[in-house]
């Protein structure tokens, strides 16, 4: 709904409605997420959070005024993901480590994405950040490609590659079984943000992406096998 080409109105009533099915499921999938919710546990608050993070998403122009907005917007689109999945995985324990990793995973999304997301006139690089690098708010395409716009995401690369040496350390306190599925995404992921700091931030910034083999190995050690 949130990246769809229908007008932001619409965005966002579709999204008002999902934030009523939550509570008052009345189709085939609301169910199966009320089902789900009952049957792993998993809070009505994170939906909401999910929901939240969607509605920034939404606008025909999308700017972050702080670093702390952007965490709460990491914190919503992705790590409510978290949050969820590892009650999901059997371990919601880990809940701490799901919000944790999903924020990694979100800043590597922004960091690959800020090229794509220009086009749609969404920076999510927080203005503070752009402030003070001397970067002014204005069209986006100008921002992403500003001298100093590099510097910043470098540091974001940064806050991210510490993100994944911290989920690589606490994993190990939790059932490897339970949360290999989150093992899988996280290598799969820093692999995607170490191609991007290696590419670097200046100039042309082509999307990495995995490659066959690296699918194929991630779908081996989902099954137990890498």
């Amino acid at each position: 709904m949130a990246d769809g080409a229908m007008p932001e109105a619409e965005k966002r009533r579709f999204l008002a409605d999902w934030r009523g099915k939550l509570t008052a499921p009345d189709c085939v999938l609301s169910r199966e997420l009320a089902w789900a919710r009952t049957a792993y546990g998993v809070p009505l608050a994170e939906c909401e959070a999910m929901v939240a993070g969607m509605e920034t998403d939404a606008g025909d122009r999308v700017r972050l005024a702080t670093e702390a907005e952007l965490d709460l917007y990491c914190r919503r689109v992705a790590g409510s993901v978290g949050a969820m999945a590892v009650r999901i995985f059997g371990a919601p324990e880990a809940e701490g480590f799901g919000l944790a990793l999903g924020h990694t995973f979100q800043l590597t999304n922004i960091l690959r994405d800020v090229d794509e997301d220009a086009l749609r006139e969404r920076v999510y690089v927080p203005l503070d950040l752009l402030a003070e690098s001397g970067i002014p708010d204005g069209p986006a395409a100008g921002i992403v490609s500003h001298p100093a716009f590099a510097a910043i995401c470098a540091r974001l690369g940064a806050r991210a590659q510490a993100g994944f040496a911290r989920a690589e350390a606490d994993i190990r306190q939790y059932s490897p079984v339970a949360l290999r599925p989150a093992a899988v995404m996280a290598w799969g992921y820093r692999r995607l943000l170490d191609r991007l700091v290696a590419r670097g931030w200046e100039g042309a910034r082509p999307r990495p992406r995995l490659t066959t083999g690296e699918k194929l190995r991630m779908a081996w050690m989902a099954i137990g096998r890498g």
